[in-house]
Formats: structure tokens, sequence, C-alpha cells
């Protein structure tokens, strides 16, 4: 069966005390997010949308999302993406909720008849996830766009010692990779369900975070290939909310069980537009390249000491660099270990004794 897409997103909640605050930018981004996926591989055709698109008659809906027909339409899309090679994406637009004294800060997702300090009106995130560990191999994706999304990374503990059929050892076995509209890093679980003025009419209805990702969908990259990859994705997003320059959060990715370079989605750039790597000359280049945790090749850079030496410096003041920032200083031992010269130019610059 082929990978399967769960697009869920609305601006429909229910009226009274305690009621949430409506965005019609959620449910833009969700009818965005079924438009561009529905034409790229691997989901091309596969989505399914929640709600549904409302009828040409144009009858207005008298609910909005509930728990069930969202749990019910991920379990049918796991029971379809079911080959190892199948991807299952759920992305989610909307509310986000965690308390503290509630299940070690878990996220709640909220429903239509979802209440402020309401806990049990909302759908716990790890319904959601455990009903896609039910797949066992292939891929599988969260697009967060919500309040508190920087938390995912709590959610299922370490792999260390941890039972078999836990979330975290499933994890490190089969891979899942969450895009959070809240830096993981961070401290603020604030998203931003405005729109970002900067982006072209069609995106700029949508939220800042899904704004920003659904134009790389629909834009691609000339620096990757045939296929967006986990870290093209995050890279790619992320540089193109640091560069709008509006004050909003900068999203993320979380990975675990799985590198960056494992393949997303269709590149939507024309396969005639001539690629280009990006620039890695100066110091910046090769900090902006790495410093999201993406593994590109550094052999050029190693052809420089001192350079590797600055560059590894900056990377361990990055805490999502860190294992980019070892790998430089494992290969430069390797590299230089037969010239004296270069070995101590790096570690004398790399030990930050050259300031």
């Amino acid at each position: 069966m082929p990978s399967q897409a769960v697009i869920i997103g609305d601006s429909v909640f229910r009226d009274g005390p305690g009621a949430l605050q409506a965005h019609d930018s959620f449910r833009a981004s969700a009818l965005l997010y079924d438009e561009l996926l529905n034409k790229l591989d691997p989901f091309k055709g596969n989505c399914t949308l929640i709600p549904a698109r409302e009828e040409p008659s144009g009858t207005a809906r008298s609910t909005g999302v509930d728990a069930d027909t969202v749990m019910d339409a991920v379990s049918e899309a796991v029971k379809k993406a079911s080959a190892r090679d199948d991807t299952l994406l759920v992305v989610y637009i909307g509310h986000g909720m965690a308390w503290d004294n509630l299940n070690n800060s878990e996220v709640h997702l909220a429903m239509y008849g979802s209440r402020e300090e309401r806990p049990w009106s909302w759908l716990p995130y790890s319904s959601i996830r455990r009903e896609m560990m039910r797949k066992q191999g292939g891929l599988r994706i969260v697009i967060a766009d919500c309040c508190y999304s920087n938390f995912l990374h709590r959610q299922g503990g370490t792999a260390d010692d941890a039972p078999e059929n836990s979330f975290a050892a499933l994890d490190k076995a089969n891979g899942t990779a969450v895009f959070t509209a809240v830096d993981p890093e961070g401290r603020d679980p604030k998203a931003w369900p405005k729109g970002c003025d900067r982006l072209s009419e069609r995106m700029k209805d949508c939220t800042h975070f899904s704004g920003h990702f659904l134009k790389v969908l629909s834009e691609g990259s000339s620096t990757a290939g045939e296929k967006l990859s986990l870290g093209d994705m995050r890279d790619r997003v992320v540089d193109e909310m640091y560069q709008c320059q509006a004050p909003h959060p900068v999203g993320g990715l979380i990975l675990r069980g799985l590198g960056d370079s494992v393949p997303f989605v269709q590149n939507s750039l024309p396969a005639d537009v001539p690629r280009q790597p990006p620039a890695r000359i100066t110091d910046e280049d090769w900090i902006t390249a790495l410093r999201t945790g993406r593994r590109w090749p550094i052999k050029p850079l190693l052809d420089k000491p001192d350079q590797a030496g600055r560059v590894s410096l900056s990377l361990w003041t990055i805490p999502e660099a860190h294992e980019n920032a070892s790998r430089i200083d494992r290969e430069a031992n390797d590299a230089y270990r037969s010239d004296p010269r270069k070995y101590a130019t790096y570690w004398y610059i790399r030990d930050g004794l050259a300031a």
C-alpha cells in the first residue's frame, strides 16, 4: 500500500466558558498542506484532510474536529502504509497545551470541544503516537504546528534500559521524526498563529511556521536532489524563518533512531533547474551548514586546519551541533596524525588558546 498523510487543522471551536480562540490560519494551513502534498511523492493522491473539504453546495459544518475522527483516520493510515518503504505522515495545525502537573507535561492537542484548563477535553499526543507506533517499518513523521511542540522531545523517554515495547525503544528501532513550530532547544513554548506578511499571498494566510514550511514544499530547494531529506527540509525552513527577520519563533526537528539524510518528500524544484550546493568557504558558511546537525561532508574543511579548529570551537557552543563538532574533532585527529604541525595548529585553535 502507498505512503499516507493525515492532515488535521480547523478554525472551529465550541463556544462557551473557557472556549479556545479561533484562528483562520489553522484551516488555511491545513488546506494548503492537503493541496501541495497531494501533488508530491510519496503522498500524491493519498492524503486525508480532517475535517474534509466542504461540499460544493457550501453547507456549513455544525461541528469541528473530534478525537474519534482523528484517531480513526490515523489508524486507517497505519493500515494502508504498512510496507517497510512506506512513509506515514501526520500533520497537526492548531492549539497545543501541556500542564506541569499532568503526565510529565505531556502535550495535548485541541479538538472542537476543548476548553482551557480542562485537560480531559483535549487529545493527548500520546494517543496519536501510540497508534503510529503500530507501523513497525518505514518512516514515521509528525509536523506539529502548535504551542508546546518543543516539549515533544520529552515524549517517550530515552531508549536506555527502556522496555522492549516502549515508545523510546520503538523509536530507536524504527525511527521517528517530528518537525516542530518551536525550537526544541528553546524555552518559550509559544508558537505563532498569525501569518507572515513577508510571504506570498497564498502563504501569508497560514500560520508563521506552516507558511514558511509550505513555501519550501512549494518551491523546493536548489541545494537538494530529487528528494528533500529531513535535513534539507529542516535547514531550508530554519533558514527561511531566520531570513524573514520577523519577531516569531523558529522551528526545528526532533530525530529519534534516524539520521537527517533520510528522504522525506519530492523536491518540487523542476528537474531542469541547476542544483547549487551551498557555499562553504568562510567560517560562517561552515557554521551555518553544520549548526543544525546536518552531516555535510567535511573533507574540504579539513584542508585548512586553522579554519577547521575555529569552526569546531564555534559548533561546540551550539547544543544541536555537538555531534558535528565531535565529528570534526575525530576526523581531524585521523587526518593530521601524520603531520604534527597541522595537528598542533588544529588543537591550539580548537582549544581556544589562539584567542
